[in-house]
């Protein structure tokens, strides 16, 4: 895969190749991320007409070289003591789903969006915001948690999420 190959080279640094790193330009494509290779925060908060809207970055640990690939799964917020809460995932359709290699300088996004205000039968405005996201990565076998600082999550916990992407818009 020429283009990943690429994006491997731009992400090592030039003091590494001189040492000579050997194998780098030879494998395959880098193994898929795990909840243990990466940090993964929530970007920014956009808002808008009720809507909310944040990039769900994820960063590998220095010296890892990993990938992603299409969707997250196992979606579900929950409150402090770990009891689940109403959660809707939705599957942003999306007809790109490209393997996005990750790095400590080159970081992936999955765009969420979910609904900040009362909008459905049962929204409650005074209900709690959701202390924890968990979620499983794409390809990944465990699921990561993340502190949820996203606010009130309402609509029956709907989540919409897009495909992992290299475009971090933070």
């Amino acid at each position: 895969m020429v283009r990943g190959w690429n994006l491997v080279a731009a992400a090592i640094p030039t003091a590494a190749m001189a040492v000579g790193i050997t194998g780098v330009a030879h494998a395959e494509t880098p193994l898929g991320c795990t909840a243990a290779d990466v940090t993964i925060s929530l970007g920014a908060v956009d808002a808008g007409a009720g809507s909310r809207y944040a990039p769900l970055l994820v960063t590998a640990h220095s010296g890892v070289v990993c990938t992603l690939s299409g969707y997250g799964t196992r979606w579900s917020f929950r409150d402090g003591q770990g009891a689940k809460l109403a959660t809707e995932p939705h599957r942003y359709q999306a007809d790109d789903q490209p393997t996005v290699v990750v790095t400590d300088s080159t970081p992936a996004s999955i765009d969420l969006h979910w609904i900040g205000i009362p909008a459905a039968d049962g929204d409650d405005s005074s209900q709690p915001a959701p202390a924890t996201l968990h979620f499983r990565l794409p390809g990944a076998k465990a699921d990561s948690v993340l502190p949820w600082t996203g606010g009130q999550v309402f609509d029956h916990g709907f989540l919409e999420h897009k495909p992992a992407s290299s475009q971090v818009s933070e």
